[in-house]
């Protein structure tokens, strides 16, 4: 589901808005400092404070959704993955956010020796299709955490 070019992809995407946002805070903090040196005191405070304000809006609105997202795709396809086989329940169609990603909670169910269900969350990005299964499918998830990088029907 994922892949190595879409990974660097956005890396190289949120290397850029940060460099943007860093520029443009930058040099509106330096505006702040000429105010401070020619003995503006006001003007150099609301300066200051309009860069550190405007940093901080800025990054979570265009920086750290990007960022989260990358962290992800840097976790599913170069960290510690595992395998889980459950039998498919349903997939939700609210999102909730997981992580700084949205994502749809995916259910499946397991069971021991003794008869006893045990019930599993995964959680699957929204911008990906949802898993085309019926309840009671056999499926394995390839996940890292919870969080689905990829899935399979189990063959029987």
């Amino acid at each position: 589901m994922y892949t190595e070019t879409e990974w660097q992809s956005l890396r190289a995407q949120v290397q850029k808005r940060r460099t943007l946002l860093l520029c443009v805070c930058g040099a509106v903090a330096a505006l702040s400092i000429v105010a401070l040196i020619l003995r503006n005191q006001m003007v150099s405070a609301a300066l200051m404070l309009a860069s550190v304000c405007g940093f901080i809006f800025f990054y979570d609105l265009t920086v750290r959704p990007l960022s989260s997202y990358a962290k992800l795709l840097d976790k599913l396809l170069h960290g510690r993955t595992h395998e889980d086989t459950v039998t498919y329940d349903r997939t939700d169609d609210d999102v909730s956010m997981v992580d700084g990603v949205r994502c749809h909670a995916v259910y499946g169910t397991t069971g021991d020796e003794a008869g006893h269900r045990y019930e599993h969350v995964f959680y699957l990005d929204a911008e990906k299709p949802k898993p085309d299964c019926r309840p009671g499918e056999e499926i394995t998830f390839v996940c890292h955490e919870k969080m689905i990088g990829s899935w399979r029907r189990t063959e029987a």
